[in-house]
C-alpha cells in the first residue's frame, strides 16, 4: 500500500508546485483502496488514466522550452481573474437585499458567462471548466 504519493515537476513555479500537491493527492486517493475493501481488490483504471494525462501533457513538452505544466497552470490562473471579474459584475446588476447574492453571481457565470475554472477537480487531473 503506497503511503505517500508526491508530484514534482522540473524547475517548477510556486503556482505549479501547489498545483501538484493536490493533484499528487488524487493519485494517493486513486492508490487507496475504499473502506472495507482490500488492497487487491483495488482497480487501478482511475490511477491509469489520470497519469496517462500526465503523460500527453509530458509529450507536447518536446523540449524544455515549452513546459506545458506551466502554461496550463497559467491559463488557470488567467480563467480564474476573468471569472473573479465577472462575478463582480454580476453581483453589481444584482439586487444586493436579495439572500445569497454572491452564490447568484457565481452560478449566472457558471452558466451564462466564461464558466468557473477548476483545477484537478473531483478525481481527475487536469483543468476543467
Amino acid at each position: 500500500m503506497p503511503r505517500n504519493v508526491s508530484l514534482s515537476f522540473p524547475l517548477a513555479s510556486q503556482a505549479l508546485e501547489a498545483h501538484a500537491e493536490s493533484a499528487a493527492k488524487i493519485l494517493q486517493d486513486d492508490l487507496t483502496p475504499p473502506s472495507g475493501s482490500t488492497s487487491i481488490q483495488t482497480k487501478l483504471d482511475a490511477f491509469a488514466k489520470n497519469l496517462e494525462i500526465l503523460a500527453k501533457l509530458d509529450k507536447l513538452s518536446p523540449t524544455r522550452d515549452i513546459n506545458c505544466y506551466e502554461a496550463i497552470a497559467g491559463i488557470y490562473t488567467s480563467l480564474r481573474r476573468l471569472f473573479g471579474h465577472e462575478k463582480k459584475a454580476a453581483m453589481a446588476l444584482m439586487d444586493a437585499s436579495r439572500a445569497n447574492v454572491e452564490e447568484r453571481a457565481e452560478r449566472e457565470v457558471m452558466c451564462k458567462k466564461s464558466g468557473r475554472p477548476r483545477m484537478h477537480a473531483g478525481k481527475i487531473i487536469g483543468l476543467a471548466v
